[in-house]
C-alpha cells in the first residue's frame, strides 16, 4: 500500500474509535428524566411503582401483580403499574403502565405482549386521544381490537387496547384510554 492509502486507513480507524469512545461516554452518563406519571419508590431499590387511581369515575379497581416471566424478561429497571378496573355494570378494563429505565429494550410494541398472553389482533387502527389538561394536545394512539383464544377463557372475548407513548416531554396526564367502543 502507498503512502496515502496507510494515511486513509489511520485515519479512518481513529474516527472509529473517537465514535466509539464518545457514545461509550454518552451512555455512561445518560440521565433520565422524570417520569410522566405519579410513581413511589418500590422495595426493589431499581423499580418504581407507577401509582394508578384506586377509583375512576364509576370503576372500583385492584392491583394486579405483574408476573415473575415479565420481570424476568425485562431490564431490571423497568417499572410498572397496573390495575384491574370495574364498572357497576359489569364492564371491564385493564390499565397497565411501563415505564422503561435507563435499559432501552423494555420498550416495544404493545403487540408483542398481547400476542405472548394469549390475545389474537384482529384490527389495528392509527387514532388520537385528545387531552384537554394541564393543556390541549392530541395524544397518539394506536387501537388494536382483540380477540382472546387461550386456556380457560371462554370464546368470544373481546377487547380494545389503545397504546399511546407519553414521554418526559409530555404532559403529566392519566385519562380513561379505554372507552366502550361500539363497533369493537
Amino acid at each position: 500500500m502507498n503512502k496515502q492509502k496507510w494515511i486513509l486507513c489511520i485515519a479512518a480507524l481513529v474516527l472509529i474509535g473517537g465514535a466509539g469512545t464518545f457514545l461509550a461516554y454518552l451512555q455512561g452518563h445518560q440521565r433520565l428524566g422524570h417520569p410522566a406519571v405519579k410513581t413511589t419508590a418500590s422495595a426493589d431499590s431499581h423499580r418504581l411503582q407507577v401509582e394508578l387511581p384506586l377509583q375512576a369515575l364509576d370503576y372500583t379497581s385492584e392491583p394486579v401483580e405483574i408476573s415473575k416471566s415479565v420481570l424476568d424478561v425485562l431490564p431490571p429497571d423497568t417499572s410498572f403499574g397496573h390495575r384491574h378496573y370495574q364498572a357497576a355494570d359489569g364492564f371491564q378494563t385493564d390499565i397497565n403502565v411501563v415505564l422503561m429505565g435507563s435499559d432501552r429494550t423494555s420498550l416495544h410494541k404493545p403487540q408483542i405482549c398481547l400476542s405472548g398472553t394469549g390475545w389474537n389482533i384482529d384490527r389495528t387502527d392509527k387514532e388520537t386521544v385528545r387531552m384537554e389538561r394541564p393543556l390541549a394536545y392530541d395524544l397518539p394512539v394506536t387501537k388494536l381490537i382483540l380477540s382472546e383464544e387461550k386456556p380457560g377463557s371462554f370464546k368470544g372475548a373481546k377487547g380494545v387496547c389503545n397504546a399511546g407513548l407519553i414521554s418526559p416531554t409530555s404532559p403529566p396526564v392519566l385519562r380513561e384510554m379505554s372507552k366502550r367502543h361500539s363497533n369493537a
